[in-house]
């Protein structure tokens, strides 16, 4: 999947929404019921009823409810209402009289606009997020000085939601240029989306080498972190039934269980404070306005997004020969690799409750639209 491609899923659940005439049709319907003739006339009512199915039994032949299932798959769709089977029940209904007709048509034809409405304006907001990140036509290489990034969205929330995916992609955007103006003194660029892959969504970005570097090794202690916490509690169940009833040992087990949950994301952060008064705090340009919710939020995001089960690799970088470059020890990209597939290892291993306990710790309850810069 890539940018193009879903803004052409957009465009055409669009163009069955809108430049098939539907909304006009709506309005045209909805009016002509308003009219005491036609109110009191159940040959008319029945007239506007068959047009209507017709119109729908088309949109459906065009494939409304699979392109908006795709699309919009947690809203409630015009496709969702169900509408040709409504206006078949009430037009073979013998008992509805003139005056209950028109008031059930009325109602399928007011619902049916309201919820297209809706949908029209979900598309639109939706087309103008991801339209910000569509590719330039250049090759997946890092420019000199550039990094590229791979943020990889495992958890089947982000890959099937593309309202989610938009949320989730605006907040690493903020993110991502929340970080850079915290370790470098240089003014935070665009964040350049190269592309969107896979049947998981790959979100490969270009972005500053040191911050590109920074980044991974942040959240290299992440992973190490998690890798700790999953074995832990594969080697708790056993380890539990040896205390008895002991309650000093099942409540220092307890206690320990919370504190490696939540180092999770304190590994990140001191690696981030550490970073911050390192580099950041050296220099006037870097921004200095509340570094500790800056480091906060991205903590934040970042733990979230291991927590699930997600990824993040970096790909290739534009600068350091190899004459330069380090020659003992792995590569920052071999070292977030391997601790990254260590996770993934003792993920599979835990049992689905332990899972649970682990996402739910760290689940965003804010709305990402709410979050602050």
């Amino acid at each position: 999947m890539n940018i193009e491609l879903l803004l052409e899923k957009i465009a055409s659940a669009e163009r069955l929404l809108v430049d098939s005439g539907l909304k006009r049709d709506l309005e045209a319907w909805t009016s002509a019921l308003g009219q005491a003739d036609v109110q009191n006339n159940l040959v008319r009512l029945k007239e506007i009823s068959e047009k209507a199915l017709e119109g729908f039994a088309s949109l459906e032949e065009g494939g409304l409810r699979e392109v908006l299932d795709k699309i919009l798959p947690t809203d409630e769709t015009v496709a969702d209402l169900e509408v040709e089977t409504k206006l078949e029940e009430l037009t073979s209904d013998p008992s509805a009289d003139t005056s209950t007709f028109h008031s059930r048509l009325l109602n399928i034809l007011n619902q049916v606009n309201s919820t297209a409405t809706q949908n029209i304006a979900r598309l639109k907001e939706l087309k103008n997020t991801f339209a910000v990140y569509v590719p330039a036509q250049e090759a997946e290489t890092a420019m000199s000085g550039k990094a590229l990034l791979a943020i990889i969205f495992n958890d089947s929330e982000v890959i099937y939601s593309l309202p989610h995916f938009a949320k989730k992609l605006s907040r690493w955007d903020r993110t991502l240029r929340m970080y850079h103006s915290l370790v470098t003194n240089e003014s935070p660029e665009d964040i350049g989306l190269t592309g969107v892959h896979g049947g998981s969504i790959d979100v490969v970005v270009n972005l500053n080498l040191d911050v590109a570097l920074d980044i991974t090794e942040v959240m290299r202690y992440g992973f190490i972190a998690l890798s700790a916490y999953l074995s832990y509690r594969i080697a708790k169940s056993d380890l539990v039934k040896s205390y008895g009833k002991n309650k000093e040992l099942l409540e220092l087990d307890k206690k320990q269980d919370e504190l490696m949950l939540a180092n999770i994301k304190r590994s990140m952060e001191d690696a981030l404070k550490e970073r911050y008064l390192k580099e950041g705090a050296k220099s006037k340009k870097v921004a200095t306005e509340s570094p500790e919710v800056k480091i906060e939020q991205i903590s934040d995001l970042f733990s979230e997004h291991i927590a699930k089960g997600n990824d993040i690799k970096l790909l290739t970088s534009g600068e350091k020969d190899s004459d330069e470059a380090e020659t003992t020890g792995p590569q920052p990209s071999e070292a977030l690799r391997d601790e990254s597939l260590k996770a993934r290892a003792l993920r599979k291993q835990v049992s689905s409750k332990d899972l649970k306990l682990l996402t739910a710790k760290y689940s965003s309850h804010e709305s990402d639209d709410e979050e602050q810069t």
